[in-house]
């Protein structure tokens, strides 16, 4: 049961940072109990009624680029219907090709493809959260976040952790994933 709970923190903590980036986006999508499609669903009516409500510049953060590029999609004056439908399920008239990053970027579709990889990859982050000599194992869960599209960068042929990696296992660092947080 315990590992079910940091499986569900690695889980929520990626979703608010990637794809809302705000408290508000966090507090309305709630604490998610799995990862399907109830749970994506349940994002979807989020975004959806902010938009209807206008709050899409609370829900969404422009520190970065992914929640960034969604809410200037969804606050530009010429924003519709069709705006609406290309974030929520990449289609209608506004729909991005499938490629990478535009897919990821710009619609819900291509960020729920990447948190179905992190959510794959939780035992392997949790693992890698383990101590070893005492000590919190931070650099090991950044390294397989950047196996990962987004998390990581390619330098040289090796990946190398990149800005959501250092920002999710911060996020990390005082729950129960990483025994003994900040040491």
């Amino acid at each position: 049961e315990r590992m079910r709970l940091k499986r569900l923190l690695v889980l929520n903590f990626a979703v608010w940072r990637f794809i809302g980036g705000t408290v508000l986006f966090a507090s309305e999508v709630g604490f998610l109990n799995g990862w399907g499609e109830d749970q994506k669903r349940r994002i979807r009516e989020v975004v959806e009624r902010g938009f209807r409500e206008r709050r899409i510049q609370e829900l969404f953060t422009d520190a970065y680029k992914g929640p960034g590029a969604i809410r200037q999609e969804l606050t530009h004056p010429k924003a519709d219907e069709d705006s609406l439908l290309r974030v929520l399920h990449n289609e209608g008239p506004k729909a991005v090709q499938n490629f990478q990053p535009d897919i990821t970027f710009y619609t819900l579709v291509g960020k729920f493809q990447l948190i179905d990889k992190v959510w794959q990859d939780c035992y392997k982050i949790l693992t890698a959260a383990l101590p070893k000599a005492g000590q919190t194992e931070l650099q090991a869960v950044c390294e397989i976040l950047a196996e990962l599209p987004f998390f990581g960068a390619s330098e040289d042929g090796i990946r190398v952790p990149g800005f959501f990696a250092k920002e999710l296992v911060q996020d990390l660092m005082d729950t129960p994933v990483f025994k003994g947080g900040r040491q």
